[in-house]
């Protein structure tokens, strides 16, 4: 399956190249069997604030054919049912998990009306949050799980190692589970040379 590859986001809409969003997304299609109008585009994109950029988002993901975008740091709350409905009224469904503890971060899959897709019952982590969906065509079971690492801070102060002893469990439940498995979002690991 693809990816949507993303930047680093600050606070006036650019990565840390300073491209906005949309000049910074790379996508692909997958064929889901052998015929042409099987194909899913599936994205991921840490929007930092989905609040304040929706239409701008949702008209992207439309010009770019996608059909399922993972998405990271949503801000958004239980209550934005306003929001909620603007998504839908531009043709789009979401499975919003809020972060509770405290503001930011929240992780959310959207995707097209008229897709069959169903949010799945999570564990609690401590160092990321993660939402699980699946969908399936006439061939098979696809599961989709977004994860959001919010970096090191006062406010999440979990090392890259006590990550990865919980996403190491995330994947043995993975691993346990039937159809086929995408995971993808935003790590927070900056690699050095």
């Amino acid at each position: 399956m693809p990816l949507l590859h993303h930047g680093e986001r600050k606070s006036d809409g650019t990565n840390s190249r300073g491209r906005g969003f949309k000049k910074r997304v790379q996508q692909e299609g997958t064929r889901l069997s052998g015929k042409k109008e099987n194909t899913l585009r599936v994205g991921t994109l840490n929007c930092n604030s989905l609040i304040n950029k929706t239409a701008g988002i949702l008209e992207h993901l439309n010009d770019q054919l996608v059909d399922i975008c993972l998405l990271q740091e949503t801000y958004l709350r239980k209550g934005d049912e306003a929001k909620f409905q603007e998504i839908k009224d531009r043709g789009w469904e979401i499975f919003s998990a809020p972060r509770k503890q405290r503001a930011g971060g929240g992780v959310a899959v959207i995707y097209k009306a008229g897709m069959c897709v169903k949010a799945n019952t999570l564990k609690n982590f401590n160092t990321f949050e993660y939402t699980e969906v699946t969908f399936e065509n006439s061939l098979e079971l696809f599961r989709l799980i977004n994860v959001y690492r919010p970096p090191y801070s006062k406010k999440a102060p979990y090392t890259q190692s006590q990550f990865l002893l919980e996403f190491k469990d995330l994947l043995e439940d993975t691993g346990n589970k039937v159809g086929k498995s995408l995971i993808m979002g935003d790590f927070n690991f900056h690699m050095e040379r």
